[in-house]
């Protein structure tokens, strides 16, 4: 009897990224920046961004298991937080900037990250809070085209980071079984307690009902920090369709995003649901939203 070999590789987030750049260049992600412009990049450059974004961060110290806080909103840097920290084999500790100054200052002492990226819109967060953190040793700053914040120690630029750097031509393999992003809950009994979450440690795509394929425009209202939306964004390049970024939920805003890109599935909580159904219905006839055939919500019943 011949015998047949099957491929044994890893499972890895960056196996996945490599196909999305290999056979789908003509999408990517669309991101709309905190200052309101519009940003692009296609998989194949999101891929090269994110090596660069690796090596850059290896030149910081970051060696696998290591954590990389991040203090941000939805923006296309933090998309490529999300695959060059993980897929170097670094840990993402995503970081929600909602919570009180106390709250943070706990979770990024207790995460033990020694590095810190941040956007401008939470500069001044970070300015109160760095001289009561135990760890950090490197601030790292998005930056949109404003002045460098003065947060009391130097700061790197983030673009500065990744053209400083000498990307490897190719992702590490390691134990697929390895950490990839830690989240912590909002502390609503006690203090906030952290949980750890593989890279490939996702729902199967193909249970949506079939939402995820090429054609996919997938809209992201909900935060990146918290655990479950950076699946969809993986879903998303996995099929190789489109991922469409907000800074932050407004409710008119999401209507002229979905008739702008012709979004076809988003993912929203039961509290963004309401307040778009609130919108005057003057202001919702503006847009044309009949693209949109899936809506996935979560985090909370939704009320009929």
């Amino acid at each position: 009897m011949q015998e047949h070999s099957m491929m044994d590789v890893p499972l890895m987030l960056s196996s996945i990224l490599d196909h999305a750049a290999q056979w789908h260049g003509d999408t990517g992600v669309v991101a709309r920046r905190i200052d309101g412009s519009i940003l692009r990049r296609s998989w194949p450059e999101l891929r090269d961004r994110v090596l660069a974004l690796g090596a850059g961060m290896a030149g910081l110290g970051m060696a696998q298991g290591d954590r990389v806080a991040t203090l941000c909103w939805n923006t296309m840097e933090h998309q490529e937080l999300f695959y060059g920290v993980p897929c170097m084999g670094g840990i993402l500790h995503t970081v929600n900037p909602r919570l009180s100054d106390d709250h943070i200052v706990y979770i990024l002492n207790h995460g033990g990250a020694r590095i810190l990226v941040h956007d401008p819109a939470c500069a001044e967060t970070v300015a109160r809070i760095l001289p009561r953190l135990s760890h950090i040793e490197h601030l790292v700053w998005i930056d949109e085209g404003g002045a460098l914040p003065e947060a009391g120690r130097p700061a790197l630029c983030y673009e500065a980071l990744i053209a400083g750097a000498t990307p490897a031509p190719a992702f590490p393999e390691f134990d697929e079984r390895a950490g990839a992003v830690l989240c912590y809950t909002s502390g609503t009994t006690g203090n906030p307690k952290g949980v750890l979450r593989l890279g490939p440690s996702v729902p199967n795509r193909d249970g949506y009902n079939g939402i995820f394929d090429a054609d996919v425009r997938v809209l992201l209202p909900t935060p990146l920090y918290h655990s479950a939306p950076n699946r969809f964004g993986i879903f998303t390049f996995h099929a190789g369709g489109e991922l469409v970024l907000m800074p932050r939920f407004d409710p008119e805003e999401t209507l002229r995003l979905i008739a702008r890109h012709r979004i076809t599935a988003m993912f929203i909580v039961p509290t963004m649901f309401v307040r778009l159904l609130r919108l005057p219905e003057a202001v919702r006839a503006r847009y044309d939203v009949s693209s949109l055939t899936d809506v996935v919500c979560a985090g909370a019943p939704c009320p009929a």
